[in-house]
Protein backbone atom coordinates (compact mmCIF):
# COMPACT_ATOMS: atom_id res chain seq x y z
CA UNK A 1 0.00 0.00 0.00
CA UNK A 2 2.76 2.42 0.48
CA UNK A 3 2.91 2.36 -3.32
CA UNK A 4 0.15 4.96 -3.31
CA UNK A 5 1.69 6.96 -0.62
CA UNK A 6 5.01 7.41 -2.82
CA UNK A 7 2.37 7.95 -5.66
CA UNK A 8 0.42 11.00 -4.14
CA UNK A 9 3.17 12.59 -2.36
CA UNK A 10 6.02 12.20 -5.32
CA UNK A 11 4.66 11.96 -8.60
CA UNK A 12 2.05 14.76 -7.74
CA UNK A 13 4.85 16.90 -6.57
CA UNK A 14 3.49 16.93 -2.74
CA UNK A 15 7.08 16.53 -1.11
CA UNK A 16 8.51 18.51 -3.33
CA UNK A 17 6.41 21.69 -3.75
CA UNK A 18 6.76 21.57 0.02
CA UNK A 19 10.33 21.64 0.47
CA UNK A 20 10.23 24.43 -2.20
CA UNK A 21 8.43 26.18 0.27
CA UNK A 22 11.52 26.94 2.20
CA UNK A 23 13.77 28.69 0.55
CA UNK A 24 16.54 31.86 1.08
CA UNK A 25 15.88 35.11 0.21
CA UNK A 26 14.30 34.28 -3.67
CA UNK A 27 12.27 31.69 -4.72
CA UNK A 28 15.40 30.38 -6.75
CA UNK A 29 17.20 29.69 -3.81
CA UNK A 30 15.71 26.17 -2.58
CA UNK A 31 17.26 23.07 -1.43
CA UNK A 32 15.71 21.61 -4.82
CA UNK A 33 16.92 23.75 -7.16
CA UNK A 34 20.85 23.91 -5.14
CA UNK A 35 20.81 20.13 -5.84
CA UNK A 36 20.01 20.15 -9.57
CA UNK A 37 22.21 22.96 -10.47
CA UNK A 38 25.27 22.07 -8.50
CA UNK A 39 24.75 17.86 -8.28
CA UNK A 40 23.55 17.43 -11.66
CA UNK A 41 23.47 19.99 -14.11
CA UNK A 42 27.04 21.71 -13.26
CA UNK A 43 28.86 18.19 -13.77
CA UNK A 44 27.47 17.29 -16.65
CA UNK A 45 27.00 20.39 -18.59
CA UNK A 46 23.77 19.77 -19.67
CA UNK A 47 20.50 20.79 -18.22
CA UNK A 48 18.69 18.10 -19.96
CA UNK A 49 21.18 14.95 -18.67
CA UNK A 50 21.21 16.76 -15.45
CA UNK A 51 17.55 16.79 -15.43
CA UNK A 52 17.40 13.25 -16.11
CA UNK A 53 19.69 12.39 -13.75
CA UNK A 54 18.28 13.68 -10.96
CA UNK A 55 15.06 12.03 -11.37
CA UNK A 56 16.87 9.06 -11.72
CA UNK A 57 19.14 8.87 -8.72
CA UNK A 58 17.79 11.23 -6.69
CA UNK A 59 13.71 10.97 -6.60
CA UNK A 60 13.39 7.65 -7.68
CA UNK A 61 16.39 6.32 -5.38
CA UNK A 62 14.75 8.61 -2.56
CA UNK A 63 10.94 7.12 -2.57
CA UNK A 64 11.90 3.40 -2.98
CA UNK A 65 14.56 4.05 0.48
CA UNK A 66 11.32 5.33 1.94
CA UNK A 67 9.03 2.75 0.74
CA UNK A 68 11.24 0.19 1.70
CA UNK A 69 11.73 1.81 5.23
CA UNK A 70 8.07 2.40 5.78
CA UNK A 71 7.72 -1.53 5.03
CA UNK A 72 10.49 -2.54 7.07
CA UNK A 73 8.63 -0.93 10.04
CA UNK A 74 5.24 -2.09 9.24
CA UNK A 75 4.02 1.05 8.21
CA UNK A 76 1.24 1.30 5.59
CA UNK A 77 -1.41 3.57 4.15
CA UNK A 78 -4.32 1.96 4.22
CA UNK A 79 -7.28 2.73 2.17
Amino acid sequence: MNAMLVFVLGAQGILAGFVNGWYYESADNNLVNWIQDHVFIDVWNSERVGSLLYVIFAEITFWGVLSGILHKLGIYWKL
